[in-house]
């Protein structure tokens, strides 16, 4: 089991609207949040998390999924989608966990940019 702490990155060109007569506004501001493994449990022997420097990921999220998060098991899957009439999950993970800081601005850039069409 992981420990993720989710934070703001920037702030989400994302608007939730209405979906199939469905207002979904309730969802709040939207963000692109850095999610960053910061913990790692082995639930057959551990009985605390052990600290870690772990994988980086990138998703757009609301603003009310902002904190810590210690029971996921996938962290860069369904885990952190939403719901939208459908679940929605938009990530941005690289294949070795980590992005350079170049890699970082460009995956933030077009998560940011993300939004709804008319």
């Amino acid at each position: 089991m992981l420990r993720v702490e989710v934070s703001k990155a920037k702030d989400s060109s994302f608007m939730p609207g209405y979906v199939q007569a469905t207002d979904h506004t309730d969802l709040g501001t939207f963000m692109v949040a850095k999610l960053k493994v910061t913990g790692h449990l082995d639930m057959k022997s551990d009985t605390d998390f052990e600290s870690v420097d772990g994988a980086i990921s990138y998703a757009i999220l609301p603003e009310s999924s902002i904190g810590t998060t210690d029971n996921t098991r996938g962290p860069f899957e369904s885990e952190f989608s939403f719901w939208y009439s459908g679940y929605v999950s938009l990530i941005a993970s690289s294949s070795n966990g980590q992005f350079t800081e170049t890699e970082a601005q460009q995956v933030i850039k077009i998560l940011s940019s993300f939004r709804v069409g008319a």
